[in-house]
């Protein structure tokens, strides 16, 4: 294989395409399968998935602030081969709760920086939206999954929207019980 058929195919990520599927809205203390479907055009040898849930800020004012964080990641080192045509999916099993995850206390304390009880979440979660709108701040929120193949430099990855709902919060997969 020469020089520029081994750039192409890395820049073609190896054949291999990654689709996510997760639900459509998530919050603090769920826990949630996100499906990775992974298809390739040519044989390949796939090492490790990894899975992120990132905040994205999407306008600032602020040029020093950051505007990615990824909130949690989780990594299945998982090695198989896939065939050329062949689809695999993969599921793995994330959580936004604190008490399996220390790291999301970070998260807890951007959205309710005051340790406030429950029944002062639906407000809190209210006036933290004030705040940022008033700061012009809005954030996209995803999951992200890449895939590490053998021998590709530039790994595929595919992501999908999410809506996150602060405490208190009510959003598509809410349900009520009468």
């Amino acid at each position: 294989m020469g020089i520029f058929s081994k750039l192409k195919q890395n820049l073609q990520h190896g054949g291999v395409k990654v689709k996510v599927d997760a639900p459509a809205t998530i919050s603090l203390k769920d826990n949630f399968d996100v499906a990775i479907t992974i298809t390739s055009t040519d044989p390949q040898k796939i090492k490790s998935v990894t899975v992120s849930f990132v905040k994205h800020l999407v306008n600032t004012q602020n040029a020093n602030e950051p505007t990615i964080r990824t909130v949690v990641t989780k990594r299945e080192d998982t090695t198989f081969n896939i065939a050329a045509g062949e689809t695999k999916q993969i599921k793995i099993n994330m959580s936004l709760d604190p008490a399996k995850d220390p790291e999301l206390n970070d998260l807890i304390k951007e959205l309710d920086p005051s340790g406030i009880t429950e029944g002062m979440a639906k407000i809190a979660g209210n006036l933290m939206k004030v705040t940022e709108a008033l700061n012009n701040k809005q954030y996209d929120y995803y999951i992200e999954a890449k895939v590490d193949v053998d021998g590709i430099a530039f790994d595929p990855a595919g992501q999908v929207s999410v809506q996150f709902l602060r405490p208190g919060e009510l959003g598509a997969s809410a349900r009520i019980n009468l």
